[in-house]
């Protein structure tokens, strides 16, 4: 089972096609459930999806939810898979108790600032994140603060906004 929630459609394009190169020969059925999921009431019905799977009835359940607003339906299923020891992986966000795939946030961050300022010797710096409830934005931030502290320096400025489009005319 594939649970999908992202507002990336290409990226998600991307991890489809390699769940199907990897099981186009094998005796596998892959189900998979999308919707985007965001605590937006235009999005509440399509959410509600999530609710009619029984991770009972599956071998593992992979779950990409890095949409905002999506915690909750991550937070659900994760504790459903371990209830009934069903193997579970989560893709971008790490989630207790279950497998985990995806980058480092705090890592790349650290080092692109390190690289920016060692490297081409930037000192005014401004980090310009996602939600401030989001756990990519929250490491990311941290990162770019403990970087510029680390040499001595101040943000410029921390801001946290939307990963929508709206939010990018604040």
């Amino acid at each position: 089972l594939f649970l999908l929630s992202t507002w990336q459609e290409a990226y998600s394009k991307v991890i489809l096609r390699g769940i199907e190169k990897y099981t186009e020969n094998a005796d596998v059925e892959v189900h998979v459930i999308n919707a985007y999921g965001a605590d937006v009431e235009y999005y509440a019905k399509e959410a509600e999806t999530f609710l009619l799977v029984d991770v009972q009835k599956y071998d593992g359940v992979m779950m990409l939810f890095n949409g905002v607003g999506t915690a909750n339906h991550l937070k659900n299923f994760t504790e459903k898979c371990i209830k009934y020891n069903v193997p579970a992986i989560s893709m971008d966000v790490q989630a207790p108790g279950i497998a985990y795939c995806g980058i480092d946030n705090y890592l790349s961050t650290y080092n692109i600032t390190k690289h920016l300022i060692e490297e081409h010797h930037v000192t005014k710096l401004q980090f310009v994140g996602g939600p401030d409830d989001h756990p990519d934005s929250l490491e990311r931030g941290m990162a770019f603060c403990d970087c510029l502290k680390d040499h001595g320096l101040e943000p410029y400025g921390v801001g946290y906004y939307g990963f929508m489009r709206a939010s990018g005319a604040q």
